[in-house]
């Protein structure tokens, strides 16, 4: 079985900021009953062009893996950390920590349902 967590990040003055540096993304993480990430997903954003929509379009860091792909088979709640165990996309620094944040907070709610 696998667990669905959804979380919204919004950066815009008058939305709550539920996740900084995501500018209106609704983020959709996967995470197995092994509490680990199985993919994570952008339903829908509005960042920049060219800056923060490389993360959106899972362009490669600098250690080759896919934005989005680096967090597939990650673990543990709050231990995802860019500069640590997750490399940024040159450029868009902020975006990342945006969605490193929104996957840290659907393994805080997935280890909080098992």
């Amino acid at each position: 079985m696998k667990l669905l967590i959804v979380g919204l990040g919004s950066m815009g003055k008058r939305r709550a900021r539920l996740t900084k540096g995501i500018d209106a993304a609704i983020q959709i993480v996967g995470v197995d009953t092994d509490l680990t990430v199985t993919g994570v997903s952008i339903v829908n954003n509005s960042e920049t062009k060219g800056i923060g929509s490389k993360v959106m379009d899972n362009e490669a860091t600098s250690a080759g893996t896919g934005a989005l792909d680096q967090f597939v088979g990650k673990s543990g709640a709050g231990s995802l950390v860019v500069k640590t165990n997750i490399d940024a996309v040159s450029g868009a620094t902020v975006t990342t920590k945006g969605i490193t944040k929104g996957a840290n907070a659907a393994l805080a709610a997935a280890e909080a349902m098992a």
